[in-house]
């Protein structure tokens, strides 16, 4: 999972969202600077990059690949 916040988001903070990421196995978090509640408004661009990202090392192959390798090396 990937947990995206704005830095100066008031309404929910970083810490609100440390908590969320750090109680999901293997995720991500994420803070964007200049960006508040609003950050897909706020730093689009910035998103965007970090989701394209996040989606391309998740893609279902890898992951199937990567799982075709454990079981492989288990053997």
């Amino acid at each position: 999972a990937l947990i995206a916040c704005g830095k100066q988001d008031g309404f929910s903070p970083p810490a609100d969202h440390e908590a969320i990421a750090a109680a999901i196995p293997g995720a991500r978090l994420l803070v964007i600077d200049d960006s508040g509640h609003f950050l897909p408004v706020e730093q689009p661009e910035a998103l965007n990059r970090a989701l394209r990202e996040w989606i391309n090392n998740h893609k279902p192959e890898r992951r199937l690949r990567r799982l075709a390798i454990d079981l492989t090396a288990e053997q």
